[in-house]
């Protein structure tokens, strides 16, 4: 089994300049210019800065959740949650309890 390479864009590279490729209502798809990543970003992170899209922060990692984890919801869209566990941020798809 390979490894799997995590990007977290968060308070350094998540504030280089994106090129958004595609803009939705909750998700858009970017490509990071520093490293040429594409990833969907949280639309809401976007913003200009000086003609410049950057991203406030934002992540493409899928925590490991188990029944009983317990989460720390930072944003809810249609599909999944941006969730926080033991301190790493990421992205969850199942159901959440309330």
């Amino acid at each position: 089994m390979g490894t799997q390479r995590v990007y977290n864009f968060s308070a350094g590279p998540s504030m280089l300049p994106l090129e958004v490729l595609e803009r939705g209502a909750e998700l858009s798809l970017c490509r990071h210019l520093e490293t040429g990543r594409v990833l969907e970003v949280l639309t809401a992170y976007l913003y200009v800065d000086r003609g410049v899209t950057r991203c406030e922060d934002s992540t493409d990692y899928r925590l490991a959740v188990r029944p009983g984890d317990t989460l720390s919801v930072v944003r809810r869209i249609s599909d999944r949650a941006l969730v926080k566990k033991d301190g790493v941020t990421g992205w969850y798809f199942g159901r959440l309890a309330h």
